[in-house]
């Protein structure tokens, strides 16, 4: 039972977006999928703003974009400065 629940979840979260004002939780977004900590999601949004203001960002590719090892790298710099940018 518990091996057909979790293939059911497996496919029932194939997208998620994450609505929070806070880069921190974006550093830690970016930590999680440059791990492969997301092996069955197509999309990990992170959206941030207000109203019109409201934007989008691509987890996924994001960490494309910046590397594997810079993004894993971030969660350390971030905790190091005590910043939010």
């Amino acid at each position: 039972m518990h091996d057909a629940c979790m293939h059911v979840c497996m496919y029932l979260l194939q997208e998620i977006s994450v609505s929070l004002p806070h880069t921190d939780i974006l550093v830690l977004l970016l930590n999680l999928v440059s791990k492969r900590h997301h092996a069955y999601l197509y999309s990990l949004k992170f959206l941030t703003g207000k109203g019109a203001n409201c934007i989008g960002i691509d987890v996924v590719q994001q960490v494309q974009v910046i590397g594997i090892h810079k993004c894993q790298g971030l969660i350390g710099l971030h905790l190091f400065i005590k910043a939010n940018w």
